[in-house]
């Protein structure tokens, strides 16, 4: 047998690792990933196609604990991901039975829910960081929705490298961007659709990439291209906001540019332009990722 788990770093001695979301929405999540796992490892495997079927929902579930982990601390390589992510393993290569495979597969999952427990019978001892509002007052929603779009680019660069060259999406437009920005932002909001239509202005009804209806924000999202750089992505934006003026549930609007080629040359005063369109009963907040 042998173990495979990293030393700690320089980084890990001198900066521990902290919580950076708030503490029982932290505990909330890893109830679910025990539950997901626990079903999981219930499931009852006769044949092959069941085991193939088992290892892909292992090989999902596994990859979306590891980005979670990464993505709730202060940085990404902390300890609980190490932990969470340690592994005996051996090296005998002699062929397996059926149940063999199903039973290493099932302890595996096993492993996996008793690590999961572990981290949350001890969450509530685990520091949390400064930077993020303590007690029982209510987390700024903006400030949340921020962190995902500034994390975002590092988030699709991971789901590109996933084990045994699996499938995978890769952000290829607009709507790609979209897809994956609200799997991220339902870790905080349970409440977050798409495509929704704004109240009608004069001859046309338009739609809204995304609402989170409880927080009163609309999200525009725009993909930078050789065809979209920033002077179109302005144009675009503008008629958005005359647009979402005229929408009364909503304060605010964030506009989300993914720009992971980097067609856009003058990244802060495209953020410029458009922010000083705020009014007072209206926000204008602009992203750019990468930037």
């Amino acid at each position: 047998m042998v173990a495979r788990k990293k030393e700690k770093t320089a980084l890990e001695l001198y900066w521990p690792a902290k919580l950076a979301a708030p503490r029982e929405d932290f505990k909330k999540i890893i109830k679910e990933r025990i539950k997901i796992w626990t079903e999981l490892y219930n499931i009852q495997i006769n044949t092959h196609k069941e085991f193939e079927d088992l290892e892909q929902e292992y090989l999902k579930w596994n990859d979306w604990n590891e980005e979670y982990l990464k993505t709730n601390f202060n940085y990404q390589d902390n300890k609980y991901l190490d932990e969470y992510a340690y592994w005996w393993g051996s090296f005998i290569i002699s062929e397996k039975s059926f149940s063999q495979e199903v039973q290493d597969k099932k302890d595996d999952i096993k492993e996996k829910v008793n690590k999961l427990d572990s981290l949350l019978n001890k969450a509530d001892l685990i520091p949390i960081d400064e930077d993020i509002s303590l007690g029982t007052e209510e987390i700024d929603p903006i400030k949340n929705i921020l962190t995902i779009m500034n994390w975002f680019h590092k988030c699709a660069q991971e789901l590109r490298h996933r084990y045994n060259d699996r499938e995978t999406i890769i952000m290829n437009n607009e709507y790609d961007v979209q897809d994956l920005l609200k799997s991220l932002l339902k870790i905080f909001y349970d409440d977050v659709r798409s495509e929704e239509y704004s109240p009608s202005n004069g001859w046309w009804n338009s739609r809204i990439d995304l609402t989170l209806p409880n927080e009163e924000i609309i999200i525009e999202v725009k993909f930078a291209s050789e065809k979209l750089k920033e002077k179109k992505i302005g144009e675009q934006i503008a008629i958005d906001i005359v647009r979402y003026d005229k929408h009364p549930d909503y304060k605010t609007m964030i506009v989300f540019i993914y720009d992971k080629l980097d067609f856009i040359r003058n990244k802060r005063g495209l953020i410029q332009d458009l922010e000083k369109q705020s009014k007072n009963w209206k926000k204008i907040i602009v992203i750019i990722n990468p930037n």
